[in-house]
C-alpha cells in the first residue's frame, strides 16, 4: 500500500471507502495490529478469571504435598476498588445552583444500566483501557456502550487523538462476526470479517 495514501488517511485528509482495494488492505493492516493486541487482552482475562498459567502448568509430583491455593487477589482488588470508586450513585452537582441542568442530566442517563458505571470501572482497572461509544437510538435517547478492548481497537496519533476505532462483534440472531469502522468520530460502515 502507498506510504503517502497511509498518511492521508492517518492524517483524516481522506475518508475511507470499502469500494476501493487499496483502503481495504489498509483496514486489514490495522484489523492485524487488533488481533495482536486482543491476544494479551485475552490473557489479562483469563487471570482475571483465575486460569493463571501456574494453575494450568502446575506440575503435579507424589513426593511432596500437592496442595496449592488459588487466591485471585486481581479479582479481589478490582472488585473492591469498584466497590469503593462507584459503589453509591453518582451525584451531579451544578456550580451555578442551576437544578433543571441537574435534572436534565438524571433524566438523561435515567435509561441506561444501573452496572454501567462499575462495569466501565472494572474493566478500566481490568485491561488499563476501555472504550465507551456513545450514540443516539431509534428513539433519540442519549446512550452508551461499553466496548473492552478483547472487542475494539482504536488506532491513535502520537498525541493520542483516535483515528479509526474498530469494534469486532457477533451479532445475536446470525452469529456472524462483523467489523464496525468508525473514523473522524462518525460511523463510516460495516463489513462481514472477510479477512482473518
Amino acid at each position: 500500500m502507498d506510504i503517502q495514501l497511509k498518511e492521508k488517511i492517518l492524517l483524516g485528509e481522506i475518508d475511507l471507502d470499502f469500494s476501493r482495494q487499496d483502503h481495504i488492505e489498509f483496514l486489514k493492516e490495522v484489523y492485524s495490529l487488533y488481533n495482536s493486541a486482543v491476544k494479551v487482552y485475552n490473557k489479562i482475562y483469563d487471570y482475571y478469571k483465575g486460569k493463571t498459567d501456574a494453575i494450568q502448568t502446575y506440575k503435579f509430583v507424589t513426593d511432596r504435598s500437592n496442595l496449592k491455593i488459588n487466591l485471585n487477589y486481581i479479582k479481589k482488588f478490582i472488585k473492591e476498588e469498584v466497590s469503593y470508586s462507584v459503589g453509591k450513585e453518582l451525584a451531579y452537582e451544578s456550580t451555578e445552583g442551576n437544578t433543571n441542568f441537574i435534572k436534565d442530566i438524571n433524566y438523561t442517563l435515567s435509561h441506561w444500566e444501573s452496572n454501567q458505571n462499575s462495569d466501565l470501572m472494572k474493566y478500566l482497572l481490568m485491561f488499563s483501557e476501555v472504550y465507551e461509544l456513545y450514540y443516539l437510538d431509534s428513539k433519540a435517547d442519549f446512550c452508551s456502550k461499553i466496548i473492552k478492548p478483547t472487542q475494539g481497537f482504536a488506532l491513535k496519533d502520537e498525541f493520542g487523538n483516535v483515528i479509526l476505532f474498530i469494534h469486532c462483534f457477533q451479532t445475536k440472531i446470525t452469529n456472524k462476526n462483523l467489523l464496525m469502522f468508525i473514523q473522524k468520530i462518525k460511523f463510516i460502515g460495516l463489513m462481514k470479517i472477510l479477512f482473518q
